[in-house]
């Protein structure tokens, strides 16, 4: 199988992760340090975009849940942008009820605030910003190397 690959950035206040390829037991110690990691630092909203994500098993799905009581715990809030329609990584977060356990989105953009605008992330080979919402997916080939959540005190 192949390994899962992580991206994030951060938007006005809310911290997204991107996951793609395969989350299984072999990749969810990384992805779940992805993941974690800007929940430790004090982020309390989160996007996880996973329409990239080819494979899901149950610990991919444990892990998902698993973050959701973190950010409920810190009365934070986790949105999820869900693999496209009829992919099967999608039919199992339909049968599992993960897309029922998260407010889900099918875009970056539409699970963001509407008034949010990206922050400048570091400079990287593809990276591209755009200061307007509608162009917001454009943070498809920006990586950023260390997840940060800025602007926690900005509304939710």
């Amino acid at each position: 199988m192949s390994r899962a690959q992580v991206g994030s950035g951060a938007v006005q206040g809310w911290q997204w992760v991107r996951v793609s390829g395969e989350l299984d037991v072999e990749s969810t110690a990384e992805v779940r340090q992805a993941l974690h990691a800007p929940v430790d630092d004090g982020c309390r909203r989160m996007v996880v975009d996973l329409r990239a994500l080819t494979f899901c098993d149950s610990s991919g799905a444990s892990l998902l849940l698993g973050l959701r009581r973190a950010m409920l715990g810190q009365r934070g809030a986790v949105h999820l942008v869900l693999p496209a329609v009829g992919t099967g990584a999608r039919r199992v977060f339909g049968i599992w009820g993960l897309d029922g356990a998260f407010p889900s989105f099918e875009t970056l953009a539409d699970a963001l605030p509407a008034d949010a605008v990206p922050t400048p992330a570091p400079a990287s080979p593809g990276a591209a910003w755009s200061t307007g919402r509608g162009s917001l997916l454009r943070e498809e080939t920006a990586v950023m190397a260390e997840p940060r959540c800025p602007d926690q005190g900005a509304g939710a």
